[in-house]
């Protein structure tokens, strides 16, 4: 848990002003700030138009976001008067949710502390997985959301175990200073052969695909998920 409250200080001294926000100041908080890593809402919407049409996500369905943060990613679908609401380990954040989408449901607390009791249509989770200690850490935390939700569990910003090297080789030259930098703060990556094995022992519809966010180059390093259970 040490490598969680590591990162949960990094975003905690990111957020000194409690306030309302434009769409792109809550990705930037949200750590989507430097050339590689830059997220626009109308490149994220664009994504976010594949997202929802893969789970059939209907207007007057409810969607909850495991490591929601400030609430930048469910922003587009607030606006559009849905039900939304999210989890995060940052105080800061999530008072920060709370400013900006003051009509969703916003808790405070670990991924694996997720209440399953109360049902949400569709879980999901976008840019949370690569700051988890362990994949067993990881599988928890999925089990939960399974839980959860009604219909659908999504995992978006998935860093591909495939290509680590190259990925990390592109932090390297973007920060001279990468390996003493995050030397505590290491990345997870995941291959998309385990969430087929978990998928089949957990007996589970999967769907795969790489990440498809225009303009975002660290999208080449990382790919998606969606989670059904079989019927």
């Amino acid at each position: 848990m040490e490598n969680l409250n590591k990162w949960s200080n990094v975003w905690e001294s990111r957020t000194n002003a409690l306030t309302k926000m434009s769409h792109i100041d809550l990705l930037k908080v949200s750590g989507y700030d430097n050339h590689r890593s830059t997220l626009y809402p109308w490149s994220l919407e664009c994504a976010q138009d594949y997202y929802w049409n893969l789970i059939n996500l209907k207007d007057y369905e409810s969607v909850y976001e495991v490591g929601c943060g400030c609430g930048a990613f469910l922003l587009p679908l607030y606006n559009d008067n849905q039900k939304v609401g999210g989890l995060d380990l940052s105080n800061n954040l999530i008072s920060l949710a709370k400013i900006n989408l003051p009509l969703g449901k916003w808790e405070h607390g670990e991924a694996t502390s997720l209440d399953t009791a109360e049902k949400w249509d569709h879980l999901v989770s976008f840019g949370l997985f690569f700051y988890f200690p362990s994949i067993e850490y990881a599988e928890d935390v999925i089990l939960k959301m399974l839980e959860k939700a009604n219909h659908t569990v999504s995992i978006y910003e998935l860093p591909n175990l495939d290509l680590k090297e190259e990925c990390e080789q592109m932090r390297r030259e973007d920060n001279a200073n990468y390996d003493n930098d995050y030397k505590d703060l290491p990345h997870l990556y995941y291959s998309k052969q385990w969430f087929i094995q978990f998928a089949l022992k957990h007996n589970l519809h999967l769907m795969i695909f790489d990440q498809l966010i225009p303009k975002y180059t660290n999208g080449k390093y990382r790919f998606c998920v969606v989670l059904r259970k079989n019927m």
